[in-house]
């Protein structure tokens, strides 16, 4: 038998943690990303977290006898608009067992007073990472649509290829105070930046020392990061009016150069697949696809 609990911190919870770290040690193996695509910042207005625990009780499945199991995680995150971000975990001795189909049957599909679920969600959206082949099949079974295809695109770090990027007249250096600015200005140009993240910012400036862009940076072994020797390039940020090429070959460039000095091995990033400019930029530099994380559109529908 399953059952389900909503709470706001089931994540803190020794069976959930040992649910996601083994969920996230399986995937990794398998070749599937651990880490939610960056692109998405997730609900405009951002205002709290539920999040949902299904059990298995004792009686049942491959568990420790009298004691049930934490056999799948979700987590919803709710935007002040109501806009919803799906995350959702199978344990992976219950996966293509129905675990996730039954969830889903059982939560519905009807937006009510108190939102979808209960959670104040009025419209939602989930990923697959990876082109996971699970969430696949249920985007298709509860006519889901994808609505957004994202690259997750990888560097050696031992690449060689660069770009000519010293004629641009940009100087690129650590954000230092210029972090809480750019916390102020980066939200209008759709790359948010929190001031108390731990990621590393670089910024780029002009020959009028005008900020035209930014990047942030998960170097080798930070919080954040899959492994002991793989840097991120989280966010690159465009200012409005910069010259885009000069800007993002420039940033990317000394990113790429920054991770590497820090010992990375290898360099990734998330871009939008249809990001042809980007893309290609990021071609030259050396890097190839990895794998493609799609961004699906739950149908709800109104009670």
């Amino acid at each position: 038998m399953i059952t389900y609990e909503w709470a706001d911190s089931w994540h803190e919870e020794p069976e959930v943690v040992a649910l996601l770290d083994e969920s996230a040690r399986f995937d990794a193996e398998q070749g599937f990303s651990a880490t939610p695509p960056q692109l998405d910042p997730g609900p405009a207005g951002h205002a709290r977290h539920r999040e949902l625990v299904a059990w298995m009780s004792p009686e049942v499945g491959s568990v420790t006898p009298g004691r049930r199991c934490a056999v799948a995680f979700a987590r919803v995150s709710i935007g002040g608009d109501g806009d919803g971000v799906l995350e959702l975990l199978v344990h992976p001795e219950f996966r293509s067992l129905g675990v996730g189909t039954l969830l889903a049957e059982e939560l519905g599909f009807v937006v009510g007073e108190q939102g979808w679920a209960g959670t104040g969600a009025t419209s939602l959206r989930t990923w697959a990472r990876g082109s996971h082949p699970a969430a696949e099949r249920m985007g298709r079974r509860f006519g889901a649509e994808v609505e957004r295809s994202v690259w997750r695109i990888v560097r050696p770090g031992k690449a060689h290829d660069r770009l000519p990027v010293d004629s641009f007249g940009i100087t690129v250096e650590p954000a230092g105070a210029e972090r809480e600015k750019l916390a102020r200005v980066s939200t209008a140009w759709l790359a948010p930046v929190d001031k108390n993240d731990d990621a590393e910012l670089l910024v780029a400036k002009d020959k009028e020392g005008a900020v035209v862009g930014f990047v942030a940076l998960n170097l080798p072994g930070a919080p954040g990061s899959e492994g002991p020797r793989l840097g991120t390039i989280r966010t690159l940020g465009l200012a409005p009016g910069a010259d885009e090429h000069a800007a993002r070959a420039t940033l990317l460039s000394h990113a790429v150069d920054h991770l590497t000095e820090a010992g990375a091995r290898e360099v990734d990033m998330l871009v939008n697949a249809v990001g042809d400019d980007l893309v290609r930029t990021c071609r030259v530099l050396g890097f190839h696809h990895d794998q493609t994380d799609l961004c699906f559109r739950v149908p709800l529908r109104n009670a």
